[in-house]
């Protein structure tokens, strides 16, 4: 459900292009539903992928197939509406697992729904990998996504500048909740 062609240099989205989307997501997913027997779905949590993430899930789960969910969100923050709540609790009781990047996403679907999520971080456990002699020889760090709290791009700037000897740099749209102070 990656981003392509246009609007994956810009954000193009309205309802006709998500629209299209979603039956170029379907057709595709029709084809791959007679060659697996489990389905990785990564969700963003956006407004209009929710309900288009649900559709998938469903037509998974009726074709007899297995599904795992992975929030790639912060998903306090992005279920925001009624809908979205309705949406979030027909995927979590059709799921066959649901992954979560971060503890907060794991504690709200927990606290809200009784639910149990497997966490998977979104990063590397710098402690247990500070051995490892790749580390040493890193020149370049780059950071692809929404610049926002959210998605730790503070420490991202904290880090650049602490550490002299790395180049860091952000791609990626900067959001409201995010300041370089």
């Amino acid at each position: 459900t990656a981003a392509i062609g246009k609007r994956a240099v810009k954000d193009t989205r309205n309802l006709l292009s998500e629209i299209k989307r979603f039956f170029i997501i379907t057709n595709n997913l029709n084809k791959e539903l007679k060659k697996c027997d489990v389905f990785h779905l990564n969700s963003s949590c956006s407004k209009l992928g929710f309900y288009r993430d649900y559709s998938c899930v469903k037509k998974i789960i009726k074709a007899g197939k297995k599904v795992i969910v992975q929030f790639h969100c912060n998903i306090e923050d992005q279920i925001v509406s009624s809908f979205q709540t309705k949406i979030l609790k027909k995927i979590l009781k059709i799921a066959n697992s649901v992954f979560v990047i971060n503890k907060s996403s794991q504690n709200y679907l927990y606290d809200k729904y009784s639910f149990n999520s497997i966490l998977i971080p979104n990063f590397i456990n710098m402690k247990k990998e500070s051995n490892n002699h790749v580390y040493s020889e890193l020149k370049n760090i780059v950071f692809v996504g929404n610049v926002t709290k959210t998605k730790g791009a503070n420490l991202i700037v904290e880090a650049a500048k602490e550490i002299k000897n790395l180049k860091f740099t952000i791609v990626g749209k900067v959001c409201e909740d995010f300041s370089c102070d």
